[in-house]
């Protein structure tokens, strides 16, 4: 079963790019170098972003049809406790 320490996991691609980009900053600056490197760091960022939206999403439907089915369950055990 994955777990939050899992998902800590996908951010080492971007965490390494920073590093570059630090890095060419640091030393000759070349600006094509720059612009590839921010360029990568964006598309991991958009990509990172969608797949915790995703896995929010999941989580928040599981939950929600918990308590739709918590409350469903809840209502019958009450009505066949009134007959």
């Amino acid at each position: 079963m994955p777990k939050l320490q899992d998902a800590k996991e996908l951010t080492a691609p971007l965490e390494q790019l920073v590093r570059q980009l630090k890095t060419e900053l640091q030393s000759k600056a070349d600006f094509d170098r720059l612009v590839e490197i921010s360029d990568e760091i964006g598309a991991q960022a958009d990509a990172l972003a969608e797949t915790f939206g995703n896995m929010n999403q999941t989580l928040m439907a599981r939950i929600d049809d918990f308590r739709a089915n918590g409350q469903r369950s809840s209502s019958r055990q009450k009505s066949t406790v009134a007959r």
